[in-house]
């Protein structure tokens, strides 16, 4: 709390020692699940600046004092396994699902319950994830999960019109099936090696 100021004081004095407050209340400071807060410190400083210098009244230099307050923060990465990179990864997983069931509309179903619940989480974590001029490992992996759970939504499909309109019963889901996922394996550690 600032005690009122009078412009025609050179001092100013606060009513409340919030101002500085302690190393341990800083530290019990809620900056959420994602970040830790790893350090604090407050200090006082004074500058002297030359070109407030006032030849006439004989003030050659004028010093001002300010406080700087620094808190240091590092990211919480068991938040982001826990809350994005398993649910995104076992949405990808079960939208695979798609490969093994016979019927048309359950596979279509699946496809879709997944590129939802997909974007569902992209929507839920945007808050959570850095927002930087480049992607981040996380982005990509919601990138890559999207575009497999679309790629299968895409085979049913694409499988549905040939069985139907082809008197060879060749079966593009059977090839989906091992295909599929390790190439989904092997995207993931292509992006895990090139960020990391």
């Amino acid at each position: 709390m600032i005690e009122p100021f009078l412009y025609n004081k050179e001092t100013l004095k606060f009513g409340s020692s919030l101002l500085l407050p302690e190393k341990d209340s800083l530290m019990n400071l809620n900056l959420g699940d994602s970040w830790m807060l790893t350090n604090t410190s407050s200090r006082i400083d004074s500058t002297i600046y030359d070109q407030y210098s006032d030849l006439r009244s004989g003030v050659e230099s004028s010093t001002f004092s300010k406080i700087i307050f620094e808190v240091q923060a590092k990211r919480n990465h068991r938040y982001y396994i826990l809350h994005l990179l398993i649910p995104t990864l076992l949405i990808a997983l079960i939208s695979f699902m798609i490969f093994w069931i016979q019927h048309f509309r359950a596979q279509i179903f699946i496809g879709i319950t997944s590129l939802s619940a997909m974007i569902f989480l992209i929507v839920y974590s945007a808050p959570d994830v850095p927002k930087l001029p480049y992607n981040t490992f996380i982005e990509y992996i919601f990138i890559i999960g999207n575009l497999f759970i679309l790629f299968g939504i895409i085979a049913a499909v694409a499988n549905h019109r040939f069985l139907k309109n082809s008197q060879r019963k060749f079966d593009l889901l059977k090839i989906c099936r091992r295909v599929i996922p390790l190439t989904f394996l092997l995207v993931l550690v292509a992006v895990t090696s090139f960020i990391f």
